[in-house]
């Protein structure tokens, strides 16, 4: 999942985003190169028809075929705050697995373990005697290593990457 702003700056996005945007495609350039040209092409039919854009590219890259779908919001009514809002997923599962294996620690797996099974921080902190601060470092660090900005978003990034956590 990555962002990007109506002059196509980089704002924001998770790790396994910012990974495939660097990715280099077979022209040898990178995917954010052509996501841009795409979102470039996007923009001016935004523009003239002033609504909502969307689009979607299957690219070649050193690693196997990468899926983006993007869509483009103008913005409020002066339409200065425009987004390209961009999901990315590898053509192959296979392909998905083997780009991101999580390096989780047993702590880590046992963490995770307790929010898939729909605990809060205190019940964790509880059932692994551990602080809430401990759980939510730990938290933390799952989220960077797996490129999640929540719980729902870790849920949805190991179900599709059908991750072993243990590993």
């Amino acid at each position: 999942l990555c962002l990007l702003d109506k002059e196509l700056g980089l704002t924001a996005g998770n790790t396994a985003g910012f990974e495939m945007l660097r990715r280099p495609t077979v022209f040898g350039s990178s995917v954010l190169y052509h996501i841009k040209e795409l979102c470039e092409d996007m923009l001016s039919e935004a523009i003239d028809n002033r609504r909502l854009q969307s689009g979607s590219v299957v690219l070649k890259t050193d690693g196997g075929k990468l899926h983006a779908d993007l869509l483009y919001h103008p913005g409020g009514r002066d339409r200065k705050n425009g987004a390209f809002f961009i999901t990315m997923e590898p053509v192959d599962g296979e392909q998905a697995v083997a780009d991101y294996k999580f390096k989780f620690t047993k702590r880590e797996a046992d963490i995770i373990d307790g929010i898939v099974q729909g605990k809060n921080n205190a019940q964790l902190a509880e059932a692994l005697q551990l602080s809430e601060n401990t759980i939510k470092t730990h938290i933390q660090n799952i989220y960077r290593k797996a490129g999640a900005g929540n719980r729902t978003e870790l849920a949805y990034i190991l179900m599709m990457n059908k991750q072993d956590v243990n590993k």
